[in-house]
């Protein structure tokens, strides 16, 4: 399957994206936007769609072209005193960019232009967004893979009962076997 390519977001979808507040970005809201429904051939929007953002919507200061995925890293992750001194971070966050980003916010507790509650703060935030949306941000997660086949419930039943006295002893052999056939099957 082929990824899509981004969007270019304008009219009431990018007012609805640009007036969000920290506040308002829940998983619930993440899921909203970026995860497949049930159903659903596409989610409503990528991370990597497209939106411009006004200048000084998010310490930003000239009009831009940015991510909806970044957008909503600026808006959760970055401390406000980050984003006041350094300005809206429009690059992919990858390993050097973090590097980069967390040495001046180390800079910054030191000169005491942010504290270590504003940094643990961003580690929370950062950890939130990125270890809960994972499930279905990453193209190696779907739905299907995490709900039980129902071929193989159905199995693991029938066998529990074929097998109930031995269970019921707690036979390890008799585990491993039930173990084995489900396991044969599901994959």
């Amino acid at each position: 399957m082929a990824i899509p390519r981004p969007k270019r977001i304008t009219g009431l979808e990018a007012k609805e994206i640009l007036s969000l507040q920290r506040e308002d970005i829940t998983m619930e809201k993440i899921r909203d936007f970026f995860a497949c429904h049930m159903g659903q051939d596409n989610p409503k929007y990528n991370t990597y769609d497209i939106i411009k953002l006004p200048a000084g919507r998010l310490y930003n200061k000239e009009e831009l072209e940015t991510t909806i995925g970044r957008f909503i890293c600026n808006l959760v992750m970055f401390p406000e005193s980050y984003l006041k001194k350094y300005g809206y971070n429009n690059k992919p966050l990858d390993k050097d960019e973090l590097e980069d980003i967390e040495g001046k916010m180390g800079q910054m507790i030191l000169n005491d232009e942010m504290s270590t509650k504003e940094y643990g703060l961003y580690l929370d935030n950062g950890e939130w967004i990125g270890m809960g949306t994972a499930y279905f941000l990453s193209p190696t997660m779907n739905y299907e893979i995490n709900v039980p086949i129902k071929e193989v419930i159905e199995k693991r039943d029938e066998l529990f009962e074929k097998y109930k006295e031995g269970v019921k002893r707690g036979d390890s052999a008799v585990a491993e076997k039930i173990e084995k056939e489900v396991l044969a099957l599901a994959k």
